[in-house]
Order: structure tokens, then C-alpha cells, then sequence
């Protein structure tokens, strides 16, 4: 069953498909319908989607896209005496998920570089902020700073061997291998821009609370989703367990809702170089499969007024055998 959220998209793909169909065999009709083979999950703001990659085609600039990585984390069977429920790994440069995750970015980068000439320009994110009362949930948040660092290096060192396991590849579609930053770092330097994301965040919890906010209703849409597709598989079994899935929840809607309001500003900030104008308002990329998971990062980014693809089918869940 589709969501209305859902419904109500795929009557907008209707509206831009038709739109596209007027511009016979542009290249932004050959991406449109090499995109639309590859997304999991309808779009958001597709409009705005077009219009972004009708821009770039005209200034000759790169697709501008926002993409956060999750942390790699392993569900407990049970929850434990201190009623945790989960524990924080390292992502390896070898986790067979974050190596097709790459393969994925890199293809799109082809399949946008070969259609509409330019290439991608990746913001990429590694998420490495916890809520507050993480420690409730997670058995090793004491030594989360230095697990998170060693992922994001992780990370770059396995760009690196895609890159070498296929030398000459990257040059060839102009595939810009992304920096690695810390979400901690950029939020660091938002804060001296004088960019609130701590202030963005706690707004939005805050409205998860009052019934009289449209916010409200989207989390317990999303509470309700967990069901589905629970963020944590011992969720309910008891009252600590199910408490920590509504907090989960409520941080990852003001998060997500958050990132949308900061990180396309500092995009536009840290990949100045790249554009030879105007820097056009990035495309978030989802960092997840799971339905429920994409319907809230799509239904924040949208609330902050941010479009969104949910297009890898490797990304997040690393802990996870394919």
C-alpha cells in the first residue's frame, strides 16, 4: 500500500513526465527516464528536480547532491540488563554494502556525466552525531568519537580502491571522489556561520509533542511505520525499548528536518569551486531502503523544502548480508 505522501507524488511524476515528454529527446528527458528505472521509492519535489538539472545543463556546472551516511550498528537479540538494545561498529573500507554503495554513486555519476555532460558534486556526510540519551540505548557510546573517525577514513579508503581497482575511470566520466566530513565538523563550522542546527533541531521536537502542529502528525505517521519497519528489533518488548523508539524517531525527523534547513547552505559554502555561478539548491540523496526509513528523510527534507531520490539499493543497513 501507498502512503497518500506516496500517492500524491506519483500524480506529480505524472505532471514533470509529461512536462519532459514535450522535449523530445533532450538530454534531460534521457536522464529523467534512466532515473526514473533506478529510484526505489517515487521522489519528492520533482519539479524542483527537473528545474535543478535543467540549470545545471544551461550554466554547464555539475548536479549538485547532499548524501548522509548512517553508522553501522548491530541490533542485540534482546535487550540487555542496562535495557540497551544496540551497539556501534566501525564501517570497514571492505563492508561489502558501503563497496556497492560506491559502485551505485559511481554509475550515476556516469549515467548523468554521459546523458547531460556534467558530472555530480557530492556533499557527503557521515553521521556521526548521537541523540541525547544514546547511552540508553547504545552499550559503547563512550567510545563512539573514535569508532565514528575511523569509519569516515574507512570510507575514503574505499573510494580509493574502487578508484584503483579501475584505474582510469574516474577520470573518464570527471567522477569527483567526495570528501569524507564529519556531520559533527560541518555543524561545527554552520555554528560559526552562524547556521542553528541544534536550534532547527529542538524546534522540531518540540513540535513532534503539540498536536496542534503538522509536525505531530508526520511523527506519529512515522511511529506508526516502525511497525513495518522497526529501527530497532526488540522495539516493543519493553516499556524502556518502546520508549527509546519514540525518542529514536522524534530525533531522527527534527534531524533529518535540520539537515535540510543547514547542510544546503553549507554546501553551497564548501563547494564554491566547483560551480562557475550561482550555486543551485542541492538534491538529498536518501540514506536508507527501508520504507519507512525513506518516507521520513523524504518527508523532512520536503518540510524544510529540500527535493529527494531514494536511488541506492546499498546504502545504510551496512551490517546487513546481501
Amino acid at each position: 500500500m501507498f502512503t497518500n505522501e506516496t500517492m500524491n507524488t506519483i500524480k506529480q511524476l505524472d505532471t514533470v513526465n509529461t512536462r519532459i515528454d514535450l522535449i523530445d529527446n533532450s538530454p534531460v528527458q534521457n536522464w529523467w527516464e534512466n532515473i526514473s528505472k533506478i529510484c526505489i521509492f517515487p521522489p519528492r519535489k520533482v519539479e524542483t528536480i527537473i528545474d535543478t538539472i535543467e540549470q545545471s545543463l544551461k550554466n554547464n556546472c555539475p548536479i549538485p547532491i547532499i548524501i548522509s551516511l548512517c553508522p553501522a550498528i548491530n541490533n542485540l537479540k534482546s535487550p540487555n540488563d542496562k535495557g540497551q538494545t544496540r551497539e556501534l561498529v566501525q564501517l570497514t573500507c571492505d563492508n561489502q554494502r558501503l563497496n556497492l554503495f560506491i559502485e551505485e554513486l559511481f554509475d550515476l555519476n556516469k549515467l548523468t556525466f554521459e546523458t547531460l555532460g556534467v558530472p555530480l558534486e557530492t556533499m557527503l556526510v557521515f553521521a556521526d552525531v548521537l541523540e541525547n540519551g544514546a547511552n540508553k540505548m547504545f552499550t559503547n557510546v563512550d567510545k563512539w568519537q573514535e569508532i565514528a573517525s575511523i569509519s569516515a577514513k574507512n570510507i575514503s579508503q574505499a573510494f580509493l580502491n574502487f578508484d584503483g581497482d579501475r584505474p582510469g575511470e574516474f577520470q573518464k566520466t570527471k567522477f569527483k571522489v567526495p570528501k569524507v566530513r564529519l556531520q559533527s565538523n560541518v555543524l561545527m563550522q554552520a555554528g560559526k556561520a552562524n547556521l542553528k542546527h541544534e536550534d532547527e533541531l529542538k524546534k522540531v521536537e518540540l513540535e513532534c509533542l503539540d498536536p496542534n502542529t503538522q509536525t505531530f502528525d508526520l511523527f506519529i505517521k512515522h511511529l506508526k511505520l516502525t511497525a513495518d519497519t522497526p529501527f530497532v528489533t526488540t522495539g516493543f518488548q519493553t516499556i524502556k525499548s518502546a520508549e527509546t523508539v519514540w525518542n529514536r524517531v522524534r530525533f531522527m525527523l527534527a534531524q533529518c528536518t535540520a539537515d535540510g534547513v543547514v547542510l544546503p547552505k553549507m554546501f553551497k559554502e564548501m563547494h564554491k569551486k566547483s560551480f562557475k555561478e550561482n550555486i543551485l539548491d542541492p538534491i538529498f540523496i536518501c540514506s536508507t531502503t527501508r520504507l519507512g526509513g525513506v518516507e521520513l528523510e523524504m518527508d523532512a527534507f520536503e518540510k524544510s523544502g529540500n527535493p529527494s531520490m531514494a536511488i541506492f539499493r546499498n546504502i545504510g543497513s551496512w551490517m546487513k548480508e546481501n
